[in-house]
């Protein structure tokens, strides 16, 4: 029992969250965590009196007098409380390597103008002429990303609607073995066949109320019909929709609303609810679409017991609509577990990045290789171990920094963080978390 005591590694930080009789602790250096019951939770700190060796004899003595020890520790193992090696070198779950999905923005153009957008791409068609690939220009992108390992493509814009080849692309990305994604305004939905829209694997469309006025604000005169037709199309006929949200002041008071109606009369059960960023069309209106941090946590707080009630406690169809990430993050995922490219083949670490100063190459005249070089020029210092705010959090490695675009809106700078942000992402994970282990913290 000794020797094995003696073996044991331990994290530089555990955090311990504690709701009614249980613990949550997470392992700051693997992200794994584990729920304790009282009596667990005061083993589990004998164990770490081996941490210091003026306390080790005790911890000792306290296993030697204790009938199931071996057994105890070993569950500490697996669940990944406390180790047979160093933390520092177990690198399995770092985030690095090929990117996982790719981003293809169509057309730039759209029909709408949110006034959120991050994407700033709400010009009037008719005033924006813009050059397409060709048809085979459109296969030679397929195969750059199906080659390279990508596992998923997901055709957005502005509206990719507006691109008459779309449905062909998406025929061949099928045909090359990707997983094929839609992100639409919805409102071009009813134009085109519904079996057309069978080549998706899912169809993402944006609402942001049931309510007319409050959608409509937001999105546009004449927003809100069209996108719950589409919906209703596209349900009706089966395909997988799914529906993405932006959260502000405007829309905070009817969330709960627009989650029982989508779960309830359109069965929808993939609704991701984002909260308001000054990006792009939102830098002009932060004022008044952005909520403060209080009501953002009580925003949040709402999101997650309604879509419990409505999944009768479904802990996880209610994960899969949040980020909490699973395994150690060392960053965001820029460049990383995705990429964008633009309707001219230019490619860019992520989906807000339009600017000169993130662009990576063109697909169509640049290797694979070259453009992952020029994606780990950017990222390089992009890692939670280099940004200087990041260095000292004890959630670095849970969060791996939030998406730096976020924190870039308010700072000017991907390398720095933005402190109100960080409060608000630390709050969302450490409820993510303890729903994760079937408690939950409302407040």
């Amino acid at each position: 029992m000794s020797s094995l005591l003696n073996s044991l590694y331990f994290p530089s930080k555990y955090l311990c969250f504690s709701h009614g009789a249980y613990q949550v602790v997470l392992n700051a250096d693997n992200c794994r965590s584990r729920k304790f019951l009282k009596d667990e939770y005061a083993y589990f700190n004998k164990l770490l009196l081996l941490k210091q060796d003026s306390t080790r004899g005790a911890a000792v003595q306290w296993a030697a007098e204790m009938p199931d020890a071996i057994a105890f520790v070993k569950q500490m193992i697996v669940s990944g409380m406390v180790s047979m090696k160093p933390f520092i070198e177990n690198k399995h779950n770092e985030v690095h390597g090929k990117p996982l999905a790719a981003y293809w923005g169509v057309s730039l153009t759209c029909n709408f103008r949110c006034r959120y957008c991050y994407a700033d791409c709400g010009a009037p068609v008719k005033e924006t002429p813009q050059t397409y690939l060709t048809p085979q220009e459109n296969q030679r992108v397929i195969d750059k990303i199906a080659d390279h390992g990508f596992r998923e493509i997901t055709f957005t814009g502005g509206e990719p609607l507006l691109n008459k080849d779309l449905f062909d692309m998406a025929a061949y990305a099928k045909k090359k073995g990707l997983l094929v994604g839609l992100l639409s305004n919805g409102s071009l939905i009813r134009n085109h066949a519904v079996e057309k829209f069978e080549t998706f694997d899912y169809v993402k469309l944006s609402l942001d109320s049931m309510r007319e006025e409050e959608n409509d604000y937001l999105r546009g005169r004449g927003s809100y019909h069209l996108i719950v037709d589409a919906i209703e199309h596209l349900r009706s006929h089966n395909i997988d929709t799914h529906i993405g949200t932006v959260l502000t002041r405007v829309n905070k008071d009817s969330i709960k609303e627009l989650i029982n109606e989508l779960y309830t009369t359109y069965n929808i059960k993939r609704h991701t609810i984002a909260n308001f960023s000054p990006l792009g069309n939102g830098a002009a209106c932060a004022d008044n679409l952005e909520c403060t941090p209080e009501e953002t946590r009580k925003n949040d707080a709402l999101i997650l017991e309604t879509k419990l009630k409505l999944s009768k406690r479904d802990v996880h169809s209610v994960l899969n609509d949040n980020a909490l990430p699973e395994g150690r993050q060392v960053c965001c995922g820029m460049g990383i577990s995705e990429i964008f490219i633009n309707e001219r083949g230019d490619v860019y670490p992520c989906r807000m990045t339009y600017s000169n100063e993130y662009y990576l190459g063109n697909i169509l005249t640049c290797s694979m290789s070259t453009i992952q070089k020029n994606v780990e020029r950017i990222t390089n210092d992009l890692t939670v171990d280099s940004i200087e705010s990041c260095k000292v959090c004890n959630y670095k490695y849970v969060c791996g920094g939030g998406c730096r675009m976020y924190h870039c809106a308010y700072t000017g700078s991907i390398y720095k963080s933005h402190p109100p942000l960080c409060d608000t992402l630390k709050w969302q994970l450490e409820s993510l978390l303890l729903l994760k282990h079937g408690v939950y913290n409302n407040g």
